[in-house]
């Protein structure tokens, strides 16, 4: 998802969440990362957001990754090796 902060606006800084909660367009769900330019959340804190604010996603069904839009074409087109070990580490499939 995508936050913007009132001290750095326009900047906008992206972040991972997880344990999403859906109602309609609206999100709850928990911080996965450590926020540099937001310092009011830090990763595990609760946070809210609409469908607008959301930039990619990303989930895991049957060992293959599913969206993952931004990371997805570097690993394609990065070296053989690279995706390789991107598989035996987190032992998903990026196709």
């Amino acid at each position: 998802m995508a936050l913007t902060t009132d001290q750095m606006a326009p900047n906008v800084e992206f972040m991972w969440v997880y344990q999403i909660k859906a109602s309609g367009g609206h999100f709850t769900a928990l911080l996965g990362d450590t926020p540099e330019y937001i310092h009011n959340i830090k990763p595990d804190d609760r946070v809210e957001f609409e469908k607008s604010d959301i930039f990619d996603w990303m989930y895991i069904e049957n060992r293959k990754v599913k969206g993952n839009y931004t990371a997805r074409p570097l690993l394609l087109a990065g070296p053989k090796e690279q995706l390789e070990q991107y598989r035996d580490i987190y032992g998903i499939i990026c196709e």
